[in-house]
């Protein structure tokens, strides 16, 4: 109950936020800062090794060897790992930590959407985020932060300041190496900037194939390269082979809609708006490499987070009101659907259901 109270109550906060009433984007934060940080160890499948292990090692080793032994031996990213420690340093409290990270992922996630046009525009990218993503940030600490640092910068290459996005790039990959795929968003926008057609469209999408197909070769010359550190070696030669249709069914539902409505949503910032198409059809492709490796399915992840746009941009292009509010119902209740179904049906990220550590 506690996560469907917190989908209605952040998207209002948003609503009234991008009205100018700064108080409920204060509001939003603040919930999900003490939702984050008060929930026990047993909310999120990695809190137990990179958060509560982590935070043990930062308090009562020396730094350097702290340093020395999370980044060599486990691979763990060297921003957050000194994010870590400096929180181990003013408090002994885990859950300072967990307050940080939500509020950082939140932040950046706020910002971004504020920038949409309509206030039901960020209600309904809100309600996106919390309902497809609440489970990755709980869970996938360290790559939330990426994503949300990746997803925040994407302003930047649409004001065609690409050395701002890059620097976020390399910010980003600091707190987790798979932000690499940034680079990969950007060429894509460049290459719609420059030819925005249907070849162009295709090519994106076969190059997303072949990646899929050959991504064992890919990531071993990746790792060869020192792009990903070794730890990802294990991640090669684990293809069992075959499609998870599941993935398809679980995303088509709105794509499908936005192509009902394709000309609209071409009609406005046709660049940016045709680069959120390609990426919802990257983002199915390259979801399939969960049928790989659960691991390396992790980096879909970075596209999915463009949901939180693409959906609402098909509310802002339409015009009659009776079809806004259809979509923004339809999206709703497809937000929710897919909650129940991966979250409390299947157990994605063990967030479900939520305890808290001062009940225990």
């Amino acid at each position: 109950m506690i996560y469907y109270i917190t989908f209605f109550v952040t998207g209002f906060c948003a609503y009234e936020a991008k009205k100018g009433k700064k108080l409920f984007a204060y509001i939003l934060i603040g919930w999900m800062i003490v939702l984050a940080g008060l929930r026990s160890e047993t909310v999120g499948t990695d809190v137990l090794v990179y958060g509560n292990s982590l935070f043990e090692s930062a308090r009562t080793s020396d730094f350097s060897e702290y340093m020395f032994n999370n980044y060599n031996w486990y691979g763990i990213e060297p921003l957050y790992l000194l994010m870590t420690y400096f929180v181990s340093l003013v408090t002994s409290n885990v859950h300072i930590l967990y307050f940080l990270i939500e509020f950082i992922i939140v932040g950046l996630v706020l910002s971004r959407l504020m920038q949409l046009e309509h206030p039901q525009s960020v209600l309904l990218g809100m309600f996106i985020f919390q309902c497809l993503f609440i489970g990755e940030t709980f869970n996938l600490m360290r790559q939330s932060i990426a994503m949300a640092i990746i997803f925040f910068a994407t302003q930047y290459f649409e004001r065609r300041q690409y050395v701002r996005y890059l620097i976020l790039v390399v910010i980003a990959t600091g707190f987790h190496s798979t932000a690499i795929v940034g680079l990969l968003l950007l060429f894509i926008y460049l290459l719609l900037q420059k030819k925005n057609n249907m070849w162009i469209h295709l090519l994106i999408v076969m190059g997303s194939c072949v990646i899929t197909f050959f991504y064992n070769e890919v990531l071993s010359k990746m790792i060869e390269f020192g792009i990903f550190s070794e730890k990802y070696s294990r991640y090669v030669n684990t293809a069992e082979g075959g499609f998870d249709f599941n993935i398809i069914i679980l995303r088509l539902p709105i794509l499908l809609l936005i192509f009902l409505f394709h000309k609209k949503y071409q009609s406005q910032d046709r660049v940016t708006n045709s680069f959120l198409v390609d990426i919802l059809i990257l983002e199915i492709i390259l979801a399939e490499l969960r049928v790989l490796s659960d691991s390396i399915y992790r980096i879909s992840l970075y596209l999915g987070y463009f949901k939180i746009l693409a959906y609402p941009k098909l509310e802002e292009v339409l015009k009659k009101r009776t079809n806004k509010l259809i979509v923004m119902t339809l999206v709703i209740l497809y937000c929710l659907i897919v909650f129940y179904y991966q979250i409390i049906i299947q157990g994605n990220n063990e967030i479900y259901p939520y305890e808290t550590y001062l009940l225990k």
